[in-house]
């Protein structure tokens, strides 16, 4: 038996060998390598055999994906700004791919929050008919599992199903039982999920160019902040206006529905309504609904009545009140199913429902909300691009210095890191969420040239005894004979939190191991380094912590540093007419601003003349300035223009589109959207660490 998990072992850290020597499979060499195995019998067993918990998550997943879920936008009332959201992250870059190019991309994280019952989840249907693209429907039960490990690989296993059928949109109801704050007394188990969601969502080595993850919650301050700033645009869904209340109230009641409210009355329940969700508003009417019900079985007079459908009997029998002319003393037993006429809802069957039915969001509630908002805005951050280089990364300076030191320099000159001199064996990089760690490290992968292996918790835990400590055994043998090699750990607080009396064996066995494999006795790490990125590096294990001989602070930008970002992340093929002083004053009102806010100010800068495109009912003739394509182009003006011609969105063929510039006003209504993500406690608890423990070893 120890035998054949030793073979077992072996096969893996075999494969993950052939991963860093060939690169990851080709999605044909994977449905090539799945045709061979379907022809093949000693393959088949080898599949059922080798790894079954995947294929069963794998076809889990497969089961979660939405084809038509029969509800449209159309059918939402109100949440307008929601729904224009959702058509400019997934229709119009379906519909306008010229548009969304360069710096211009289509969102890959919204995140819509609000008071339970605002229509979140209805919304989320609305685009798994709206979208065209795969959509895929999960929640916490479906990726939680009491087994060690299980959990993160759901979660790896939800992004791999999601990238293998792009467009696709990953829906993920309540993330907040998912991915809450970390602290000090939660599991480890609840850690590297945290971990692994943030390693897939905006990881090292993925491509989720073709992803939108859409996530929502009721409670959005619970929220990691790590994980809050991947949501690239986040929107808040409030309680209904009144115009919206009044036109929930018709919607529920239903157009095939017998009653007797007048058109003003409509207006009248909306004004009662005040403070009522969505759902409140839906169990108000649920609850009207069934009152006439209720009143025929204690009837004891019905009326004669002309029935107002064709089919059927011609007369029916309603109930009435004793006094009625015509009434007849009778029970509903008496009455025939199909000569019974359908009691109308009135006026008085509302309002009796009304005093039923009290509001279900808390006023304190609604304060926070409001707070939230205000204190982080309606926007997140910004998931980059794996392939980047030093020269891409803006500022950093000292980091920058500090990595060439440890990597380029020792591969140019091997001969001067001899004897005492040797390069660093184990880096951190820590500081603030959104300040450039993980796209340091993406540098990092460009500019090395030695192999460059990049892990998250998921890789390394299993729920069988022993065997994560041997994924972490593994993977520094596997380093260690591809020499010089860099292993990049993000988010390690997860996997090398502290040490307490609450965790499991099994955690503490991982970091003991972590411990004897980073700096023990009888290993050669001479070729070895060990990178890693957190946010909370207070949280790490003090042992583990002493192993990185250099830690990194990656503070916020300074002045100078968000300007130039504010030029990269608006990008030099973009048609804009900022003047050169004014990316001076951008950046002077980013003040506390961190990399990925200033990214995310940009995104929404270059969306909003999009966003003019939809509701422009005017265009003129230009000329075409390249020269592929049609000689003229139409351009969105006013009503005034000279040459304007009225004309909509979906009249203009998308070749003879021309982009909108995006213009000083764009830039300064975007900023006054975002807030700065992060919060001045945070700060003062980085600035207390980089004091107690400075930016060298223990």
């Amino acid at each position: 038996m120890m035998r054949a998990k030793i073979e077992s072992y072996l096969k893996r850290a075999e494969e993950l060998q052939n991963i860093v020597k060939n690169g990851p499979v080709k999605k044909k060499e994977l449905a090539d390598d799945d045709r061979g195995r379907k022809n093949s019998k000693d393959n088949k067993d080898d599949d059922e055999s080798g790894d079954p918990e995947r294929k069963r998550i794998m076809q889990k997943f497969e089961g979660a994906i939405i084809i038509d879920a029969k509800i449209t936008f159309d059918d939402v009332v109100g949440l307008e700004q929601a729904k224009e959201a959702l058509k400019e992250a997934v229709i119009l870059p379906v519909k306008f791919p010229q548009l969304f190019h360069g710096k211009r991309k289509p969102w890959a994280g919204i995140l819509l929050y609000g008071p339970p019952g605002t229509g979140k989840s209805y919304l989320a249907k609305a685009v798994a008919t709206e979208c065209k693209s795969t959509f895929i429907s999960v929640s916490s039960s479906d990726l939680l599992s009491k087994w060690l490990g299980d959990s993160e690989k759901s979660v790896k296993y939800l992004f791999e199903v999601a990238r293998e059928k792009p467009p696709c949109i990953v829906f993920i109801d309540e993330i907040d039982a998912l991915c809450g704050q970390r602290n000090d007394t939660e599991s480890e188990s609840s850690r590297r999920v945290k971990t692994e969601f943030l390693v897939q969502i905006n990881g090292v080595g993925t491509d989720n160019s073709g992803v939108l993850v859409l996530a929502a919650t009721n409670v959005p301050w619970t929220l990691d902040t790590a994980i809050r700033r991947r949501f690239e645009k986040r929107i808040y869904l409030p309680l209904p206006e009144m115009n919206e209340r009044a036109g929930i109230f018709k919607s529920h009641l239903g157009s095939g529905t017998y009653h007797t409210i007048k058109d003003h009355e409509w207006m009248e329940l909306a004004q009662k309504a005040e403070k009522y969700s969505g759902a409140d508003i839906a169990v108000v009417c649920r609850e009207a609904l069934l009152r006439p019900i209720r009143r025929l079985s204690s009837a004891t007079h019905f009326k004669k009545v002309q029935n107002p459908k064709p089919d059927g009997p011609h007369q029916l029998w309603l109930p009435c009140s004793p006094g009625d002319p015509g009434a007849v003393e009778l029970t509903l037993d008496n009455i025939k199913s199909d000569e019974l006429c359908e009691p109308p809802v009135t006026m008085s069957d509302m309002l009796a429902a009304l005093l039923t039915q009290k509001p279900t969001v808390h006023e304190k509630d609604l304060i926070k909300f409001q707070k939230f908002t205000e204190e982080y805005g309606q926007e997140g951050a910004i998931v980059t691009d794996p392939q980047v280089s030093f020269a891409d990364v803006i500022g950093l300076e000292q980091a920058k210095e500090a990595l060439k030191e440890a990597v380029i320099l020792p591969v140019k000159f091997p001969h001067l890191f001899q004897g005492k001199r040797k390069p660093w064996a184990g880096i951190l990089l820590y500081g603030p969420p959104g300040t450039g760690k993980s796209y340091l490290a993406k540098a990092i992968a460009t500019e090395c040239k030695n192999t460059f292996i990049s892990v998250s918790s998921s890789d390394l835990l299993s729920k069988w005894l022993g065997e994560s400590e041997k994924g972490v055994k593994g993977l520094f043998e596997v380093a260690r004979e591809k020499q010089p090699c860099i292993v990049f750990i993000d988010e390690i607080d997860a996997l090398c939190g502290q040490r307490n009396d609450t965790e499991s064996e099994s955690s503490r066995r991982v970091k003991t191991e972590f411990l004897v494999q980073m700096q023990g006795v009888g290993t050669d790490n001479s070729g070895v380094l060990v990178l890693a990125a957190t946010n909370i590096p207070w949280a790490l294990d003090t042992a583990i912590r002493r192993r990185f001989e250099k830690r990194i602070y990656i503070p916020l930008p300074e002045v100078n540093e968000r300007a130039a970002m504010f030029k990269t992340h608006l990008g030099n093929s973009t048609y804009h007419t900022i003047k050169d002083h004014e990316w001076m004053q951008l950046a002077q009102r980013a003040e506390h601003y961190s990399g990925a806010d200033i990214a995310v100010v940009c995104r929404e800068a270059l969306l909003r003349p999009i966003r003019r495109l939809t509701s422009a009912t005017h265009f003129k003739r230009i000329s075409n300035r390249n020269p592929d394509g049609p000689r003229q182009l139409w351009l969105a003006c006013s009503p005034g223009d000279p040459d304007a011609v009225e004309l909509s969105l979906d009249n203009i063929k998308s070749e003879e589109l021309c982009e909108p510039p995006v213009t000083m006003p764009d830039m300064v209504a975007a900023l006054s959207t975002q807030k700065p993500t992060v919060a001045e406690s945070d700060l003062f608890k980085q600035k207390k660490f980089t004091e107690e423990f400075g930016q060298e070893g223990s």
